[in-house]
């Protein structure tokens, strides 16, 4: 098969662009990282590559030094756009001194980057609201999208889907082939999320100063998460208390959150409200489960790391009926209209007051998580990875 896929036994040479694992890693940045390292470790035979705007062999990990020194450059070339517009550019001239030609490109963040030259190329798409909602994003990175996806995507053999509601989406509202669709779920690293003890949980309460009970928003300060709702919101729900719950924020601060952080100030100020700003992965699972609730009014998610993340450390969750959300929650989350401010006040009082309900939708928690794993996600994608190469295989 001259010029074909090489699909026998550690013969694939497949690259991954891990440039999203140079953030903080939520979202996006999380997915590629964990999907890179479990196909490493699923299939050691092939040859992998990572692209950081070079290619190296290494996934640089979160804690690595690489991954340190990577962290460090790619925020300080991200910090005005002149340096954005900079850093593209010799990325791409970077990539096309690297010789030769990969057997397979894997774009875990949208767009497949044309200095990456390969013979097939999958994409995960994680949601469409760069096309659907462009007021919940910078302008500049909605016209990077608008001005790159279309020309880029259909490069794609393959397109992945976080959630059945996104890939519906991709297929009637962006017209990908129906064809060129698949659905992979994003997975949850049950290694770090499970329930933790008193201890634990006593650790990172002291660690970050939070006393008495607590709800807890993950993720990252933004207009499509309905935060100022939730704010409005949980200063109803505490006011006229003697010892007033908290409402805990972890969370990248993101970007068009003026107002957003205008109230959790008001509520910070009555004593209501802790931003712990981006707190590293390894604390979080004891956040979870020393929560009363997960609250997770999102408007839109392709998927929702958070809800699965603390469902799986034993911690109840208030959520969106919006978008991905049920599927990601099942039976075991309380679900809410998100627009409506009666309702995520009914639902905060209602998980606070009953024992019972708590207890039972943790159970049903981590039965519902324990359908997502990293590694049966990056399994699916290298079943796919395999039939790509087979099918180039049997091409006449």
């Amino acid at each position: 098969m001259e010029g074909g896929l090489r699909f026998s036994g550690g013969d694939l040479k497949i690259i991954v662009n891990t440039i999203p694992t140079l953030a903080p890693l939520t979202g996006v940045g999380q997915y590629t990282y964990q999907m890179a390292r479990e196909l490493r470790r699923l299939a050691p035979e092939e040859e992998w590559y990572s692209y950081y705007g070079f290619v190296s062999r290494k996934l640089a990990g979160e804690e690595e030094a690489l991954g340190a020194s990577l962290f460090t450059m790619g925020k300080l070339l991200r910090s005005n756009r002149v340096t954005k517009a900079a850093s593209r550019f010799f990325q791409r001239q970077a990539a096309r001194l690297q010789p030769g030609q990969f057997d397979l490109y894997f774009e875990p963040n949208f767009i497949p980057l044309p200095e990456i030259r390969s013979r097939r190329c999958m994409v995960t798409v994680h949601d469409l609201s760069f096309f659907l909602y462009p007021q919940w994003h910078p302008k500049d990175r909605v016209a990077y999208f608008q001005h790159h996806f279309s020309n880029n995507i259909a490069r794609a053999d393959i397109v992945l889907a976080d959630s059945n509601y996104i890939l519906n989406e991709a297929c009637t509202r962006l017209g990908i082939p129906r064809e060129k669709l698949r659905m992979i779920y994003a997975g949850c690293d049950h290694r770090l999320f499970s329930p933790q003890g008193k201890e634990a949980v006593a650790r990172v309460r002291s660690k970050y100063n939070i006393s008495g009970p607590y709800f807890l928003y993950v993720g990252t300060i933004e207009p499509r998460k309905n935060l100022q709702a939730l704010a409005r919101v949980f200063g109803r729900f505490a006011s006229g208390r003697k010892r007033p719950p908290q409402l805990v924020l972890c969370g990248y601060q993101g970007w068009s959150n003026t107002e957003i952080m205008g109230e959790f100030e008001s509520l910070a100020q009555r004593e209501m409200l802790r931003f712990l700003g981006y707190v590293p992965a390894k604390d979080l699972p004891g956040l979870y489960s020393g929560a009363v609730s997960l609250v997770y009014p999102s408007l839109y998610e392709g998927f929702g790391l958070p809800v699965v993340e603390a469902m799986a450390s034993g911690c109840p969750v208030l959520c969106s009926d919006r978008a991905s959300l049920p599927e990601a929650a099942g039976d075991a989350a309380l679900f809410v209209d998100p627009e409506n401010d009666e309702e995520i006040l009914g639902g905060l009082r209602r998980i606070e007051g009953d024992a019972g309900l708590r207890a039972s939708m943790r159970e049903k928690g981590l039965r519902q998580s324990g359908r997502f794993s990293w590694e049966r996600s990056a399994a699916e994608i290298l079943a796919l990875m395999r039939e790509l190469a087979e099918a180039e295989g049997q091409a006449p």
